[in-house]
C-alpha cells in the first residue's frame, strides 16, 4: 500500500487529481481511450474462450454437433473452459488467443473515450459554482429513480420474454433447413 512505502495516501489522491485537473476533459477521454487499448490485450483471450463456450453450447444444444465427435472420443467433454484453452493453444499456439483483437479494440476504444468523456463533464459540472447548487443537481440525477425502477421489472420482464421466443422461434426455422 501506499502508506506501506512511506507515502501518505490523501497527499497521491490530491496529486491525483491535480494531475486531472492538469488535463482538459478530453485529454482525460483521451488517455482513458488510450489505457482501453490495453485492457483489450487481457479481455481479448477471455472473451474469445467465453464465446467460443457459447457456440459450443448453442451447438450443442440444438444438436449441430454430430454425435460422432462425442463419440469418437468417449469420456471427454470437450466444452469445458480448459479444453477450449489447450485447443487455441494446439491450433494456434499463444497468439491464437488473440483471434478478434481488432474488433475488440474497435469495440472498446471508442466506448472508453466516450465513457471518460461523459465521467469528466459530469465531474467538470458537478465541481462548479457553490455547494448547495452542487447539492441540488446531484438530486436531480436522481429526481426519476424511483419511477424508473418500478418500470424496469416488466420491462426487462418483457424483453427477456420476447428474446427467449424470439431465438425459440429462430432456432425452429434453422432446423427446418
Amino acid at each position: 500500500t501506499a502508506s506501506a512505502a512511506g507515502e501518505d495516501p490523501e497527499a497521491l489522491g490530491k496529486e491525483r487529481l491535480a494531475l486531472s485537473s492538469a488535463l482538459s476533459d478530453l485529454q482525460n477521454a483521451a488517455t482513458g481511450s488510450f489505457a482501453s487499448a490495453f485492457a483489450a490485450l487481457v479481455l481479448c483471450p477471455t472473451e474469445l474462450v467465453k464465446c467460443r463456450l457459447q457456440t459450443m453450447y448453442e451447438m450443442e444444444t440444438s444438436g449441430k454437433i454430430a454425435q460422432s465427435r462425442k463419440e469418437a472420443s468417449p469420456g471427454t467433454n470437450s466444452s469445458t473452459v480448459w479444453s477450449v484453452v489447450k485447443s487455441i493453444l494446439r491450433k494456434d499456439g499463444p497468439l491464437g488467443f488473440y483471434h478478434g483483437l481488432s474488433s475488440t479494440l474497435l469495440r472498446e476504444v471508442p466506448g472508453y473515450f466516450f465513457f471518460f468523456q461523459g465521467c469528466e463533464l459530469s465531474r467538470s459540472f458537478l465541481h462548479q459554482g457553490d455547494e448547495k447548487m452542487n447539492w441540488v443537481r446531484i438530486t436531480a440525477l436522481y429526481s426519476g429513480l424511483k419511477p424508473t425502477i418500478i418500470r424496469a421489472f416488466p420491462a426487462n420482464g418483457a424483453l427477456f420474454l420476447a428474446h427467449e421466443y424470439s431465438k425459440k422461434l429462430m432456432m425452429n426455422q434453422f432446423e427446418t433447413y
